[in-house]
């Protein structure tokens, strides 16, 4: 019980998560598509991997985000399609045209990959991540 209740203070105060009525699991969270669908999402701390992992991916140049340079990212979210392919979401920070900006990006591991920019000062939960994510880059 500890456990659970740490992680929803973790999860408030470092990610604005405040429904953790869908945490499952530790590090884990179940988002509902808005076809039904209920995907299961892993939160992930490895985030320097997956930050050069969407600066390196082909798809971002061919998809028109080559003046994109992702500096960090945080709220790492990862889920499963399928056996063997995942898509990521992450809010990050980049900088365009010498300018530094908030971010969110995903991408999955054959085709897709996606940038919004966000708006000054605003706050990306943990849903909102995953419903970007699996609108445009849903593993599979």
């Amino acid at each position: 019980m500890k456990k659970i209740v740490s992680l929803a203070i973790f999860l408030t105060i470092f990610t604005g998560c405040t429904n953790t009525n869908d945490l499952n699991k530790e590090g884990s969270f179940n988002f509902k598509s808005n076809t039904g669908e209920n995907i299961s999402y892993t939160i992930e701390d490895k985030t320097i991997k997956q930050t050069k992992s969407f600066n390196e991916n082909p798809q971002k140049i061919k998809n028109g985000y080559a003046d994109y340079n992702i500096t960090s990212c945080s709220k790492l979210i990862r889920n499963l399609a399928g056996k063997i392919n995942y898509g990521y979401g992450a809010i990050c920070q980049a900088t365009k045209n010498d300018k530094q900006i908030s971010i969110k990006v995903c991408e999955n591991q054959a085709y897709a990959y996606k940038i919004g920019q966000l708006r000054d000062n605003e706050e990306v939960s943990l849903n909102s991540l995953a419903e970007f994510t699996s609108k445009y880059c849903y593993g599979g």
